[in-house]
């Protein structure tokens, strides 16, 4: 069957093109005016780059990718002896097999956002989100908060556009608007000078005929015309997955198995891939599938058995005291 060519410029421009400029300029003017951005709850994430709570210690970043499945439940055993970042729609999988993540991700500006934690009581979790984030969002959020600004291409409308807007808080640290929030993640991570990085549900791909992990797609196409349960709601949600998936091209993973991949996805892989490779860090891929190649592979168990075998002290980081670099020799 023959595939389409990819094109990243062009892809990128097509992105460029989403109408973010507006939602972040309303977002962030009424996070302003409501004090949302300035609560006993919130801190610049430059803090943490200061105050250094967690460095030298091991980071496990999970994504939505369907080979999540396959490994997350291993991470409840070693949750105390790792930092774990999670992407914002993720929260209720990691909450399913009784793990608490460390700081929960968000980069989405739109209001349907909350509904991932619509019946999950965020009073003990940590977002790391944009200032430009949704309102409604922090309003639903109830635990601390870290803020972050984003930036874009240089001479971009999206770069000259958050110049602009983000002055006023300039200085809490910036983290790039790279299309997607594993990109975010990965950047948030370096913040913590981390030991090593490793990566779950990071497949760029359609692994096993799935766009996402399982209960993903469930909240976010949920419909309330169609309750769980009916016979009109499972046929839409059917639907809907298949809906989910853009065969734009085949990439062989064994000389006997292929797997399809966006366009879309394929550019996030390579825009995760240059950011490991600018950051220089230790990163592992634990996913157990996909098409995330370019990095160090070993199975999810066999990581954490390496790299987190010893507990660590967790705590609340907002009353972290600032630590000094210690000087390489």
């Amino acid at each position: 069957m023959p595939t389409k060519t990819m094109s990243n410029p062009e892809i990128e421009e097509r992105l460029r093109k989403d109408p973010f400029i507006t939602l972040w300029k309303n977002n962030y003017a009424e996070n302003q005016a409501k004090g949302h951005l300035s609560t006993d709850k919130s801190r610049p994430l430059l803090f943490i780059k200061n105050t250094r709570p967690y460095a030298n210690l091991p980071v496990v970043i999970v994504a939505a990718g369907p080979s999540l499945d396959k490994n997350i439940h291993l991470l409840k055993e070693y949750q105390n002896n790792c930092i774990i970042l999670c992407a914002d729609v993720i929260l209720f999988k990691l909450l399913q097999n009784g793990i608490k993540p460390d700081f929960v991700v968000n980069i989405d500006p739109h209001e349907s956002l909350k509904k991932f934690w619509n019946n999950i009581d965020t009073t003990e979790f940590t977002l790391a989100c944009p200032t430009t984030t949704n309102p409604r969002t922090l309003e639903a959020w109830k635990g601390h908060v870290y803020f972050f600004n984003q930036s874009d291409l240089d001479k971009s409308p999206k770069g000259e556009a958050l110049k602009k807007l983000i002055r006023p808080t300039e200085g809490w640290g910036i983290l790039s608007n790279k299309f997607f929030v594993g990109a975010t993640m990965f950047q948030f991570s370096t913040y913590l000078s981390p030991s090593v990085v490793i990566l779950i549900g990071h497949d760029f791909c359609y692994t096993d005929g799935k766009a996402f992990c399982d209960g993903f797609l469930d909240i976010k196409i949920h419909h309330d015309e169609h309750p769980v349960g009916t016979e009109e709601h499972t046929r839409m949600i059917e639907k809907l997955k298949t809906e989910e998936i853009q065969k734009d091209h085949s990439i062989k993973i064994s000389p006997a198995e292929s797997v399809w991949t966006s366009q879309a996805l394929f550019l996030y892989k390579n825009t995760l891939v240059g950011l490991i490779r600018a950051a220089k860090l230790k990163v592992v891929n634990s996913t157990e599938g996909g098409i995330l190649t370019e990095i160090d592979r070993m199975s999810f168990k066999d990581s954490l058995e390496r790299f987190c075998k010893n507990p660590i002290t967790k705590f609340n980081t907002f009353s972290a005291q600032a630590r000094k670099h210690k000087k390489r020799r």
